[in-house]
């Protein structure tokens, strides 16, 4: 039909041009002789054959090479295409942001985000200031930056650490008074919805006056009307985010959300019957680690080149779909549901929760876990001697970490090594999801790579301490740095 309709508009168009000429422009290169004149029409038209033939040979040789020229551009330009989107699809992909649309219905909604700072190892000033520069690089501008501002942000920091430090918190957090830095070495979960006593929740103890909590900074009777709010759970639906202080989260995180629990929690709940205590869990799907020592499973002499141009560190971007890591880990309680109601109060280790609790899906909405690939990456890991678990770290010892680091180990891995020179590319999408700078980065891996070695140290006699690791993998680690600037 296409090709028909195009042929007859063709015709269409030469008729008009033939008819629209004068008709001594028509004939003007037409010699009749009288011979000529007598002859039969049918002859004379057999004669001008030739040249219209012609004519139109000219006609379709100038459109295939038209053809040609614009599928050879066309073709070239789709191939180019191509090549780019394969070389960056994956990265273009996981820095995409979701927007929303969903209304939130605040006054039945309470989301705390609940981060650990130092607690119980006010001792180790070293450690303390080391993973300050990360907390204010990396943790703090994220949570600042957030999309929506309807949270409260519990920051716990041991009672007695060093006045500089909570000083600086201080500082940096400013007016907002939704973020409260608290001295406690108590965390407790469920936000009043199994103990509805606040001193509690804050952790003054009565009994310890040297170890009670001390509120630094925020607004505590913002705080208490939303621990009540959360604590008469048959009337609100709670979010329990946790957030270590050296990691940051994608800037619409809590926003996205809040937008999911308003669907799974709210929306479908009918009347005051919460005897089916409904729950759902969230976790990070992807997530952008940065190290302030080349991560990358490649030679010594691929490693070195440009190294001044990676002062701000290094960025790497993987999933590991056996784990849901800490940066994001959402509890969303259903009307009337405690802590005690979900998984019927266990605690799962973060490698257990994605094999023993159900994948959400269109066939099961609640009493699930969803990884969040609609944020991707949704956190940013910082990979630092500061660490307790210390996994993924780069000691700086190429025989250590090329036989022992799973990263390095990567070698047959090429979009992994691929992003070594997208690092530019990486920045960008951290700039703009994480509201993390290249300048604060470049200051902290600063400190860090100076003081490694005091940094190893306090970090080693940490470990063990209550809520901190203890496994003896970050033990060898820590000591092989030890080891390595012994002489420095």
């Amino acid at each position: 039909m296409m090709t028909s309709f195009g042929r007859q508009e063709g015709a269409k168009r030469r008729i008009r041009l033939s008819t629209s000429l004068p008709d001594a422009k028509r004939h003007e290169t037409v010699v009749v002789s009288p011979k000529q004149h007598d002859q039969n029409p049918k002859s004379l038209k057999l004669q001008r054959l030739p040249f219209f033939a012609f004519v139109l040979l000219i006609l379709v040789y100038c459109c295939i090479m038209c053809m040609h020229r614009s599928c050879r551009l066309h073709f070239s330009q789709d191939y180019n295409n191509a090549i780019a989107r394969q070389q960056t699809r994956t990265l273009q992909q996981q820095l995409s942001i979701t927007p929303s649309s969903v209304n939130i219905n605040h006054d039945q909604m309470v989301h705390v985000i609940q981060t650990r700072f130092m607690q119980h190892q006010s001792h180790l000033t070293e450690l303390g200031f080391a993973r300050l520069a990360l907390f204010e690089a990396f943790c703090l501008p994220s949570v600042m930056g957030q999309t929506s501002n309807n949270f409260l942000w519990i920051i716990r920091v041991d009672p007695n650490l060093n006045e500089e430090i909570v000083g600086r918190m201080k500082e940096r957090i400013g007016s907002n008074e939704n973020i409260i830095l608290l001295g406690s070495n108590h965390n407790p979960e469920g936000m009043g919805r199994d103990n509805t006593d606040f001193d509690h929740f804050l952790g003054i103890e009565r009994s310890n006056e040297h170890d009670s909590g001390i509120v630094f900074s925020g607004n505590v009777t913002l705080l208490r009307e939303a621990f009540e709010r959360s604590a008469a759970s048959s009337s609100s639906v709670l979010l329990e985010t946790r957030l270590d202080a050296d990691d940051a989260l994608h800037k619409m995180y809590v926003e996205f959300i809040q937008n999911q629990a308003q669907k799974y929690l709210m929306s479908n709940y009918v009347g005051e019957d919460t005897s089916d205590q409904s729950w759902r869990m969230w976790c990070i799907h992807s997530n952008v680690e940065w190290h302030p020592l080349n991560p990358y499973p490649m030679s010594t002499d691929e490693a070195s080149t440009d190294d001044k141009s990676k002062e701000e560190g290094y960025l790497l971007m993987y999933s590991d779909k056996s784990i849901c890591t800490t940066p994001g880990l959402t509890f969303g309680y259903g009307f009337g549901t405690t802590r005690s109601s979900i998984l019927e109060g266990r605690r799962l280790k973060h490698s257990d929760i994605v094999s023993t609790i159900a994948h959400c899906d269109d066939d099961q909405k609640l009493k699930c876990v969803s990884r969040l690939k609609e944020l991707s990456p949704g956190a940013l890991r910082a990979r630092t001697a500061t660490s307790a678990g210390m996994v993924n770290i780069i000691t700086g010892d190429d025989h250590l970490d090329q036989s022992s680091n799973g990263l390095k180990q990567k070698k047959g891995n090429e979009q992994l090594i691929k992003q070594f020179s997208q690092q530019d590319f990486l920045w960008e999408g951290v700039e703009r999801l994480f509201s993390v700078t290249k300048a604060s980065a470049r200051d902290t891996r600063s400190l860090i790579v100076s003081r490694m070695k005091y940094i190893a140290a306090d970090n080693l006699r940490g470990l063990c301490t209550p809520g901190h690791s203890c496994k003896e993998n970050g033990k060898f680690l820590l000591s092989a740095i030890l080891k390595q600037h012994e002489n420095e």
